[in-house]
């Protein structure tokens, strides 16, 4: 008898399981036989060393040797175990009707009347391993019984899509003749039950994405082994998040989701400040992207924010909301701009110097600013203490709504004011054109 384990690894080991026995008898650990063993004489292991292949070897097999025999290795602080049934071959014998029906004559024939329903029953006392009986006669074969391989049923008692979170059984059961010697069920073809049953379940609780998968059930008689294998799918809310690209200049975001069924329902976009306040609404396409807008009469800058993107699938996430969202803060970098806060005329005295206050907003912050008459021109880095800035909240029109942004506060000290200077003091864009961001 030649016993070969289904894989090959350097620290397999062979037992043998007996009724009185828990954990069995060892027969050998790698290449190494139990020389306590009473039948250690017709024992050898054989095979391939080098890549852990060791098969177990039994001479003058006898009746004491037929058993379970199983194969044991250690991988990763993990254990795994194969059994192989082994029982000695037998003839079957004494073939014969079943007395007691109708017609019955004593022999090995069956008489039937002709048009007649006829029932007759073929019973032998079985042999190893169990055979197949056939009713017959000279031209047609009318029936074939006896043991099979089993038949598997393996199911899910929720269903095969299982919302994230749930609790899931899943139960592998065998119809066999004669019966299931193991069963074991397989994920993605890694074994996470092992039972001599011809019944079992795997309950998980809290059905989570690391347990979706392939589920695949074997059992095993000796005749054979049947399988059956299902999918189950987990339904989760997606996670999402948003990408920014630019194209020809042109920025356009997508709203990336990730959940299962990938059917996804895309909302509109929105924009907001970064204080929460909203600005508009934007329509994406069908597959989540939205392009931003490039009206001329918009600046750039007019899209900075918070842009929110807003998604389902049909699956409520762990505290029960449908729709899910993400979003993104973009700060365009252009120069900066004079907002809606600044006053467009402001008063001096003439031979007196005053104090003028402006409100900026940009990213980043200026990097040079003058101002000038047709008289003087002053700058920040000539005049360092005529100038005073400070982070505050201004407020300007973004595609039309007026905001809260945070902005700045310049001000400054003009020189003495001359009657000439008095256009400038009412022509503020003039100022404006000498304020630029590097």
């Amino acid at each position: 008898m030649v016993l070969q384990c289904p894989v090959n690894h350097k620290s397999l080991q062979w037992i043998k399981l007996s009724n009185d026995e828990e954990l069995g008898t060892i027969y050998s650990e790698k290449r190494v036989l139990n020389r306590n063993l009473p039948q250690v004489n017709r024992l050898a292991i054989t095979g391939n060393f080098s890549i852990g292949q060791y098969i177990l070897n039994i001479d003058y097999f006898t009746k004491g040797d037929e058993g379970v025999y199983m194969c044991f290795v250690s991988n990763e602080n993990r254990v795994q175990n194969y059994s192989i049934h082994v029982q000695l071959t037998k003839v079957p014998s004494n073939i014969r009707w079943l007395s007691g029906v109708t017609n019955y004559n004593g022999s090995n024939d069956k008489i039937c009347i002709v048009q007649k329903t006829c029932n007759v029953t073929c019973i032998v006392d079985s042999g190893m391993p169990p055979e197949v009986l056939l009713i017959s006669d000279d031209k047609h074969l009318y029936a074939v019984g006896g043991p099979d391989q089993p038949v598997v049923f393996l199911i899910s008692l929720s269903s095969t899509d299982i919302t994230e979170g749930s609790n899931v059984s899943i139960v592998c059961k065998s119809d066999a003749n004669p019966k299931v010697l193991d069963l074991q069920l397989f994920k993605d073809g890694k074994s996470v039950l092992h039972t001599d049953s011809d019944y079992n379940s795997l309950d998980m609780k809290k059905f989570t994405r690391s347990h979706a998968g392939k589920y695949r059930c074997i059992c095993r008689n000796i005749i054979g082994t049947g399988d059956d294998e299902i999918p189950l799918n987990v339904l989760y809310a997606p996670d999402v998040k948003i990408i920014a690209n630019t194209s020809n200049g042109r920025v356009y975001l997508r709203c990336n989701a990730n959940g299962y069924p990938k059917i996804y329902r895309y909302l509109l976009w929105e924009h907001k400040t970064l204080f929460g306040e909203h600005i508009r609404y934007l329509k994406g396409d069908s597959f989540g992207n939205v392009y931003l807008s490039e009206n001329s009469s918009d600046a750039k800058y007019q899209n900075n924010g918070i842009c929110v993107c807003k998604v389902e699938n049909g699956i409520v996430n762990s505290i029960g909301n449908l729709v899910q969202m993400a979003t993104k803060h973009l700060n365009t970098e252009e120069p900066p701009v004079f907002v809606s806060d600044n006053n467009i005329v402001q008063y001096g005295t003439s031979g007196k110097s005053t104090r003028i206050v402006t409100y900026i907003y940009g990213h980043p912050m200026h990097h040079i600013l003058c101002c000038s008459s047709q008289n003087w021109t002053m700058c920040q880095d000539s005049h360092p203490y005529a100038f005073e800035k400070k982070v505050t909240l201004v407020r300007d029109t973004f595609h039309g709504v007026l905001v809260l942004l945070q902005g700045y506060q310049v001000s400054f000290e003009t020189a003495v004011l001359q009657p000439v200077d008095s256009p400038y003091m009412h022509l503020k864009s003039e100022m404006f054109s000498v304020l630029e961001n590097l």
